[in-house]
């Protein structure tokens, strides 16, 4: 079955473009279950009530989401429900880009597996200088009643300032995991290889759209999106984009 995934954090915008994705592939909204949270991101039971939510999928069920970042608070809790999902035959698909997180793609497994690397890695990069830190706040806290992050945010307490679960350092890492495999695939596809020269060449974009659908029809190995399927309007222009700001 297919469900679609949202949050009440910027609803208006995970719904906007859920359903674009979904409109670009022919798949209608009503013909998926939506299953919606209204836990806020600072709750503790936020990540108990996505944990609850896999009780109900089963293998072969695939989870429609605008960003994986909704889906936990930091990259442990993500990495810990990728991973189950992931041994469950669940399947997530990030409509913002159209990265799948699929047990069956070798690819997935090696994402599931960067997100852990990158969740230990913050992790240790901190441990080093939190000690020090953490001296220093306290003491801060205790004469002066709190202190200065370094984004300028009065701090009365130690930790992450209320609301704010995501920190920029594990956006970054996962943000540069995914640049590295789309780079990775780009070098490698001969679909994309191939736009890129007709685009060069001035072929008009609805013929190569045509033509690389015919290809993909005969040979969806080579002639394939990176999410495997066949190319549309929206992909097209964005590769014709970055192209050009290339150029």
């Amino acid at each position: 079955m297919r469900y679609i995934y949202y949050t009440n954090h910027k609803e208006d915008k995970q719904r906007t473009g859920i359903k674009d994705y979904l409109t670009f592939r022919g798949i209608f909204w009503g013909d998926c279950t939506t299953l919606f949270s209204d836990f806020k991101y600072d709750d503790p039971n936020y990540d108990v009530g996505i944990k609850n939510m896999l009780t109900s999928l089963a293998e072969g069920d695939i989870v429609y989401v605008w960003d994986l970042s909704v889906l936990a608070r930091n990259l442990d809790s993500l990495y810990a429900l990728l991973l189950s999902a992931s041994q469950m035959g669940i399947s997530f698909v990030q409509c913002l880009d159209g990265e799948v997180i699929s047990s069956e793609s070798a690819e997935s497994l090696a994402f599931i597996k960067g997100v852990g690397l990158a969740s230990r890695i913050i992790f240790e990069s901190k441990s080093l200088s939190s000690k020090r830190g953490l001296d220093e706040k306290r003491r801060l806290i205790e004469e002066q009643g709190g202190f200065y992050n370094k984004n300028g945010e009065w701090m009365t307490r130690l930790g992450p300032p209320i609301g704010r679960t995501f920190s920029e350092s594990s956006r970054a890492a996962m943000g540069a995991g995914h640049r590295r495999r789309k780079e990775e695939w780009r070098a490698t596809s001969v679909g994309y290889n191939w736009v890129v020269s007709q685009l060069k060449a001035g072929i008009p974009r609805r013929q190569i759209l045509a033509e690389f659908n015919r290809r993909h029809v005969t040979n969806p190995e080579d002639y394939s999106t990176r999410t495997g399927g066949p190319l549309c309007e929206g992909t097209l222009s964005r590769w014709a984009h970055e192209l050009d700001d290339q150029e």
